[in-house]
Protein backbone atom coordinates (compact mmCIF):
# COMPACT_ATOMS: atom_id res chain seq x y z
CA UNK A 1 0.00 0.00 0.00
CA UNK A 2 1.56 3.34 -1.35
CA UNK A 3 1.92 5.96 1.56
CA UNK A 4 1.60 9.43 1.20
CA UNK A 5 4.45 11.89 0.05
CA UNK A 6 5.69 13.42 3.67
CA UNK A 7 6.92 16.25 1.46
CA UNK A 8 3.03 17.61 1.92
CA UNK A 9 3.27 17.71 5.59
CA UNK A 10 6.71 19.24 5.27
CA UNK A 11 5.60 21.65 2.99
CA UNK A 12 2.52 22.88 5.64
CA UNK A 13 4.84 23.05 8.59
CA UNK A 14 7.25 24.36 7.21
CA UNK A 15 5.95 27.23 5.17
CA UNK A 16 6.61 29.91 7.46
CA UNK A 17 10.00 29.84 6.19
CA UNK A 18 9.10 31.96 3.07
CA UNK A 19 6.41 33.78 4.65
CA UNK A 20 8.83 34.86 7.61
CA UNK A 21 11.30 36.09 4.88
CA UNK A 22 8.91 38.02 2.95
CA UNK A 23 8.40 39.92 6.37
CA UNK A 24 11.83 40.23 6.84
CA UNK A 25 12.54 41.66 3.25
CA UNK A 26 9.57 44.26 4.00
CA UNK A 27 10.99 45.50 7.03
CA UNK A 28 14.10 45.76 5.47
CA UNK A 29 13.13 47.99 2.93
CA UNK A 30 14.03 45.40 0.09
CA UNK A 31 11.57 46.38 -2.45
CA UNK A 32 11.84 50.09 -1.97
CA UNK A 33 15.59 49.57 -2.91
CA UNK A 34 15.09 46.92 -5.74
CA UNK A 35 11.60 48.54 -7.20
CA UNK A 36 13.58 51.19 -9.29
CA UNK A 37 17.30 49.58 -9.94
CA UNK A 38 18.72 45.77 -10.97
CA UNK A 39 21.42 45.57 -8.38
CA UNK A 40 24.12 42.73 -7.99
CA UNK A 41 24.77 41.29 -4.67
CA UNK A 42 27.88 43.29 -3.43
CA UNK A 43 25.10 46.14 -4.12
CA UNK A 44 22.55 45.01 -2.50
CA UNK A 45 24.17 44.09 0.00
CA UNK A 46 25.43 47.86 0.77
CA UNK A 47 21.94 49.35 -0.27
CA UNK A 48 20.58 46.54 2.45
CA UNK A 49 23.48 46.78 5.29
CA UNK A 50 23.10 43.28 5.41
CA UNK A 51 26.69 40.88 4.98
CA UNK A 52 26.96 38.64 1.81
CA UNK A 53 25.69 35.24 3.01
CA UNK A 54 22.15 36.45 4.79
CA UNK A 55 21.92 38.95 2.16
CA UNK A 56 22.25 35.97 -1.04
CA UNK A 57 19.69 33.57 1.23
CA UNK A 58 17.41 36.55 1.47
CA UNK A 59 17.37 37.95 -2.03
CA UNK A 60 17.17 34.11 -3.42
CA UNK A 61 14.40 33.30 -1.53
CA UNK A 62 12.99 35.99 -2.72
CA UNK A 63 13.12 35.20 -6.00
CA UNK A 64 12.01 32.12 -5.34
CA UNK A 65 8.69 33.14 -4.20
CA UNK A 66 8.61 35.46 -6.61
CA UNK A 67 8.92 38.34 -5.79
CA UNK A 68 12.14 39.21 -6.83
CA UNK A 69 13.58 38.33 -10.48
CA UNK A 70 17.33 37.34 -11.19
CA UNK A 71 18.99 37.79 -14.77
CA UNK A 72 23.00 38.37 -15.20
CA UNK A 73 23.34 38.72 -11.53
CA UNK A 74 20.93 41.46 -10.77
CA UNK A 75 18.09 41.90 -8.78
CA UNK A 76 15.10 43.84 -9.04
CA UNK A 77 11.53 43.73 -8.20
CA UNK A 78 9.23 41.02 -9.83
CA UNK A 79 6.02 42.65 -11.42
CA UNK A 80 4.09 41.05 -8.32
CA UNK A 81 6.68 42.83 -5.84
CA UNK A 82 6.21 46.00 -7.75
CA UNK A 83 2.22 46.03 -8.03
CA UNK A 84 2.02 45.25 -3.73
CA UNK A 85 4.99 45.55 -1.76
CA UNK A 86 6.63 48.75 -2.49
CA UNK A 87 5.32 51.69 0.23
CA UNK A 88 4.51 53.74 -3.02
CA UNK A 89 2.06 51.60 -4.58
CA UNK A 90 -1.58 52.47 -4.46
CA UNK A 91 -2.23 49.06 -3.88
CA UNK A 92 0.60 48.46 -1.46
CA UNK A 93 0.43 45.61 1.27
CA UNK A 94 3.37 46.57 3.18
CA UNK A 95 1.98 47.85 6.00
CA UNK A 96 -0.29 44.56 6.05
CA UNK A 97 3.10 42.26 6.46
CA UNK A 98 4.63 44.50 8.59
CA UNK A 99 1.39 44.16 10.81
CA UNK A 100 1.51 40.47 10.56
CA UNK A 101 5.18 41.04 11.09
CA UNK A 102 4.32 42.90 14.62
CA UNK A 103 1.88 39.60 15.22
CA UNK A 104 4.64 37.33 15.21
CA UNK A 105 5.39 36.65 18.87
CA UNK A 106 1.55 36.34 19.54
CA UNK A 107 1.77 33.34 17.03
CA UNK A 108 4.63 31.74 19.40
CA UNK A 109 1.26 31.44 22.26
CA UNK A 110 -0.53 30.25 19.66
CA UNK A 111 -0.90 27.01 22.34
CA UNK A 112 -1.58 29.72 24.98
CA UNK A 113 -4.42 31.24 23.35
CA UNK A 114 -5.99 27.97 21.97
CA UNK A 115 -6.15 26.78 25.45
CA UNK A 116 -7.32 29.90 26.67
CA UNK A 117 -9.29 30.93 24.32
CA UNK A 118 -7.64 34.76 24.78
CA UNK A 119 -5.99 36.94 22.35
CA UNK A 120 -2.45 37.60 22.58
CA UNK A 121 -1.79 41.17 22.01
CA UNK A 122 -3.14 43.84 23.80
CA UNK A 123 -6.88 44.53 22.95
CA UNK A 124 -8.26 47.73 21.60
CA UNK A 125 -11.42 49.14 23.33
CA UNK A 126 -13.12 46.99 20.50
CA UNK A 127 -11.64 44.09 21.10
CA UNK A 128 -8.87 43.89 18.36
CA UNK A 129 -5.26 44.07 18.63
CA UNK A 130 -3.60 47.75 19.27
CA UNK A 131 -0.83 48.50 16.72
CA UNK A 132 2.78 49.60 17.88
CA UNK A 133 2.56 52.87 15.50
CA UNK A 134 0.03 55.13 14.20
CA UNK A 135 0.40 54.09 10.63
CA UNK A 136 -0.55 50.43 11.62
CA UNK A 137 -4.19 52.22 11.53
CA UNK A 138 -3.78 52.11 7.69
CA UNK A 139 -2.38 48.62 7.15
CA UNK A 140 -4.84 47.22 4.93
CA UNK A 141 -5.66 50.15 2.66
CA UNK A 142 -4.03 48.59 -0.61
CA UNK A 143 -5.75 45.23 -0.03
CA UNK A 144 -9.16 47.17 1.17
CA UNK A 145 -8.94 49.05 -2.87
CA UNK A 146 -8.22 46.04 -4.55
CA UNK A 147 -10.69 43.76 -2.66
CA UNK A 148 -13.43 46.97 -3.03
CA UNK A 149 -12.89 46.80 -6.78
CA UNK A 150 -13.44 43.12 -6.87
CA UNK A 151 -16.48 43.68 -4.73
CA UNK A 152 -17.65 46.60 -7.22
CA UNK A 153 -17.59 44.03 -10.34
CA UNK A 154 -19.71 41.48 -8.15
CA UNK A 155 -22.71 43.29 -7.34
CA UNK A 156 -24.47 46.12 -9.02
CA UNK A 157 -24.78 48.97 -7.00
CA UNK A 158 -26.12 51.74 -10.09
CA UNK A 159 -29.17 52.09 -7.80
CA UNK A 160 -27.64 53.04 -4.60
CA UNK A 161 -27.09 56.79 -4.72
CA UNK A 162 -25.80 57.01 -1.12
CA UNK A 163 -23.65 54.18 0.98
CA UNK A 164 -22.38 54.46 4.64
CA UNK A 165 -18.89 52.06 4.75
CA UNK A 166 -19.77 51.07 8.51
CA UNK A 167 -16.46 50.26 9.91
CA UNK A 168 -14.92 51.53 6.58
CA UNK A 169 -11.34 52.27 8.00
CA UNK A 170 -9.36 53.72 5.41
CA UNK A 171 -11.90 54.71 3.14
CA UNK A 172 -10.47 52.27 0.33
CA UNK A 173 -13.90 50.48 -0.26
CA UNK A 174 -15.85 53.73 -0.95
CA UNK A 175 -12.78 54.88 -3.02
CA UNK A 176 -13.88 51.75 -5.22
CA UNK A 177 -17.54 51.44 -5.25
CA UNK A 178 -17.39 55.35 -6.06
CA UNK A 179 -14.98 55.02 -8.60
CA UNK A 180 -16.89 52.59 -10.24
CA UNK A 181 -20.25 53.43 -9.71
CA UNK A 182 -20.80 57.60 -11.13
CA UNK A 183 -23.69 58.49 -9.04
CA UNK A 184 -22.90 57.07 -5.65
CA UNK A 185 -21.62 58.97 -2.53
CA UNK A 186 -20.41 57.55 0.30
CA UNK A 187 -19.69 58.25 4.41
CA UNK A 188 -17.10 56.14 5.73
CA UNK A 189 -17.80 55.42 9.13
CA UNK A 190 -15.45 54.79 12.01
CA UNK A 191 -13.22 55.75 15.26
CA UNK A 192 -11.99 59.06 14.80
CA UNK A 193 -8.21 58.01 15.19
CA UNK A 194 -8.77 55.53 12.05
CA UNK A 195 -10.48 58.31 9.84
CA UNK A 196 -7.68 60.90 9.81
CA UNK A 197 -5.91 58.67 7.03
CA UNK A 198 -8.97 57.75 5.51
CA UNK A 199 -9.41 61.84 5.10
CA UNK A 200 -6.08 61.60 3.18
CA UNK A 201 -6.55 58.53 1.35
CA UNK A 202 -10.17 60.12 -0.47
CA UNK A 203 -8.48 63.46 -1.20
CA UNK A 204 -5.48 61.92 -3.10
CA UNK A 205 -8.18 59.66 -4.74
CA UNK A 206 -10.11 63.18 -6.17
CA UNK A 207 -13.24 61.92 -4.30
CA UNK A 208 -13.45 64.45 -1.20
CA UNK A 209 -16.84 66.11 -2.53
CA UNK A 210 -18.45 62.62 -2.80
CA UNK A 211 -16.60 60.39 0.11
CA UNK A 212 -17.21 62.22 3.39
CA UNK A 213 -16.45 60.95 7.24
CA UNK A 214 -18.05 60.01 10.05
CA UNK A 215 -16.71 59.38 13.83
CA UNK A 216 -18.35 57.01 15.79
CA UNK A 217 -18.25 53.94 18.18
CA UNK A 218 -20.23 51.36 15.93
CA UNK A 219 -22.08 49.96 19.53
CA UNK A 220 -22.19 52.99 20.89
CA UNK A 221 -23.35 56.11 18.97
CA UNK A 222 -26.15 56.36 15.89
CA UNK A 223 -25.07 55.70 12.21
CA UNK A 224 -25.58 58.57 9.57
CA UNK A 225 -28.70 58.84 8.28
CA UNK A 226 -29.93 59.71 4.82
CA UNK A 227 -27.84 56.54 3.57
CA UNK A 228 -29.59 53.89 1.78
CA UNK A 229 -26.96 51.44 1.18
CA UNK A 230 -25.13 50.23 4.06
CA UNK A 231 -21.25 48.21 3.38
CA UNK A 232 -19.77 46.36 5.74
CA UNK A 233 -16.67 44.80 4.16
CA UNK A 234 -14.16 42.74 6.87
CA UNK A 235 -15.27 44.17 9.95
CA UNK A 236 -17.90 41.64 11.34
CA UNK A 237 -15.07 38.21 11.33
CA UNK A 238 -13.39 40.88 14.12
CA UNK A 239 -16.35 40.29 16.66
CA UNK A 240 -18.18 37.31 18.27
CA UNK A 241 -21.55 36.66 16.86
CA UNK A 242 -23.30 38.25 19.60
CA UNK A 243 -21.67 41.93 18.75
CA UNK A 244 -21.78 40.92 15.00
CA UNK A 245 -25.31 40.90 15.25
CA UNK A 246 -25.26 43.97 17.11
CA UNK A 247 -23.79 45.84 14.47
CA UNK A 248 -26.07 44.31 11.64
CA UNK A 249 -29.44 45.50 14.09
CA UNK A 250 -27.96 49.00 14.51
CA UNK A 251 -27.16 49.06 10.57
CA UNK A 252 -30.96 47.87 10.11
CA UNK A 253 -32.05 50.61 12.75
CA UNK A 254 -30.21 53.20 10.09
CA UNK A 255 -31.33 52.25 6.79
CA UNK A 256 -34.95 53.32 5.46
CA UNK A 257 -37.33 50.66 4.04
CA UNK A 258 -35.60 49.64 1.04
CA UNK A 259 -32.17 50.06 1.86
CA UNK A 260 -29.67 47.49 1.43
CA UNK A 261 -26.98 45.86 2.91
CA UNK A 262 -24.13 44.50 1.88
CA UNK A 263 -21.42 42.75 3.80
CA UNK A 264 -18.22 41.13 2.60
CA UNK A 265 -16.10 38.86 4.45
CA UNK A 266 -13.83 36.16 4.29
CA UNK A 267 -16.08 32.76 4.64
CA UNK A 268 -15.22 29.07 5.19
CA UNK A 269 -17.43 27.01 3.82
CA UNK A 270 -21.45 26.08 5.77
CA UNK A 271 -19.37 22.52 6.89
CA UNK A 272 -16.33 24.09 8.49
CA UNK A 273 -14.54 21.62 5.84
CA UNK A 274 -12.49 24.14 3.95
CA UNK A 275 -10.71 26.38 1.86
CA UNK A 276 -7.70 25.96 4.37
CA UNK A 277 -6.94 29.85 4.37
CA UNK A 278 -10.73 30.99 5.39
CA UNK A 279 -10.24 28.19 7.81
CA UNK A 280 -6.72 29.00 9.81
CA UNK A 281 -7.76 32.55 9.48
CA UNK A 282 -10.28 31.56 11.97
CA UNK A 283 -7.10 30.32 14.24
CA UNK A 284 -5.85 34.12 13.47
CA UNK A 285 -8.99 35.42 15.23
CA UNK A 286 -8.32 33.73 18.50
CA UNK A 287 -4.72 35.09 18.22
CA UNK A 288 -5.56 38.75 17.42
CA UNK A 289 -9.08 39.17 19.19
CA UNK A 290 -11.29 39.41 22.01
CA UNK A 291 -14.05 36.99 19.88
CA UNK A 292 -13.34 36.95 16.44
CA UNK A 293 -14.26 34.58 13.96
CA UNK A 294 -14.44 33.12 10.03
CA UNK A 295 -17.76 32.92 9.80
CA UNK A 296 -19.66 31.05 7.42
CA UNK A 297 -21.87 32.61 4.86
CA UNK A 298 -25.06 30.75 6.60
CA UNK A 299 -24.50 32.78 9.88
CA UNK A 300 -24.03 35.84 7.58
CA UNK A 301 -27.86 34.88 6.54
CA UNK A 302 -29.29 34.00 9.57
CA UNK A 303 -27.87 36.90 11.63
CA UNK A 304 -29.16 39.32 8.82
CA UNK A 305 -33.07 37.94 8.71
CA UNK A 306 -32.89 38.19 12.88
CA UNK A 307 -32.17 41.77 11.84
CA UNK A 308 -35.27 42.00 10.02
CA UNK A 309 -33.71 41.81 6.12
CA UNK A 310 -34.81 40.06 3.95
CA UNK A 311 -34.19 38.74 0.20
CA UNK A 312 -30.64 37.27 1.29
CA UNK A 313 -28.04 36.76 -1.03
CA UNK A 314 -24.77 35.29 -1.34
CA UNK A 315 -22.45 36.14 -4.56
CA UNK A 316 -18.66 33.92 -4.36
CA UNK A 317 -15.74 36.75 -5.23
CA UNK A 318 -13.37 35.96 -7.05
CA UNK A 319 -10.12 35.04 -5.62
CA UNK A 320 -8.04 32.56 -3.45
CA UNK A 321 -8.97 34.71 -0.44
CA UNK A 322 -12.17 32.91 -0.78
CA UNK A 323 -14.58 36.21 0.05
CA UNK A 324 -18.16 36.59 -0.23
CA UNK A 325 -20.62 39.14 -1.12
CA UNK A 326 -23.66 38.76 1.18
CA UNK A 327 -26.40 41.16 0.29
CA UNK A 328 -30.26 41.92 1.91
CA UNK A 329 -32.86 44.32 1.87
CA UNK A 330 -34.38 46.05 4.61
CA UNK A 331 -38.68 45.48 3.62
Amino acid sequence: MDRPDPDDVLELFLGFWISRSVMAAVELGVFETLEDAALTLPEAEAALGLPTRPARALLDTCVAAPLLDKEDGRYRNSALASAYLPSGSEYSLRNYVLDERWCWGAWGRLEDALRSDSQQLPPDEEGYHTFPEDFFLDFLHGHSLAVGERLAEAVDLSEARRAMDVGGGSGAVSIALCRRFSQLSAVVVDRAVVLAPAAAHVDRAGLSGRIATHAANLFADPLPAGCDLAVVANVLHDFSPERAREILARVALALPPGGRVVILEIVPDDERRGPPLPLAFATAMVVNTAGGDAHTAAQYRAWLEEAGFTGVTVTPIPGRMVTAAIQAVKP
